[in-house]
């Protein structure tokens, strides 16, 4: 699909293989008004996604070393307000790190 440089599409023809998950979110992006270059880079967005087969996102962070608290915290609804606190900082810290990209230091 060639990158056009006019101004957004919201219906314009999103790949066969474009999951419904990559539809929805590049469409509500595509429908509001943010822009032409904002408009290039959702399309630029498009052709990687394509290109890597429109691997499925992941959805929320590892549970992999997730301190207990944390995760008893979370399971109850507890998305908002005060957390408690953790009594083992150091696993906080470990699980957090596990999550950063190899490239930042």
């Amino acid at each position: 699909m060639p990158l056009s440089s006019g101004s957004p599409n919201p219906n314009e023809t999103l790949p066969a293989a474009a999951p419904d998950w990559f539809c929805t979110a590049y469409t509500a992006f595509a429908i509001q008004s943010l822009g032409v270059e904002f408009h290039q880079f959702l399309q630029k967005y498009m052709l990687l996604e394509e290109k890597k087969g429109f691997d499925s996102p992941h959805i929320g962070l590892t549970l992999k070393g997730r301190p207990q608290l944390l995760t008893k915290w979370v399971s109850q609804g507890h998305m908002r307000g005060t957390m408690p606190v953790l009594s083992a900082d150091k696993e906080w810290w470990s699980w957090w790190e596990s999550l950063q990209p190899s490239w930042r230091d």
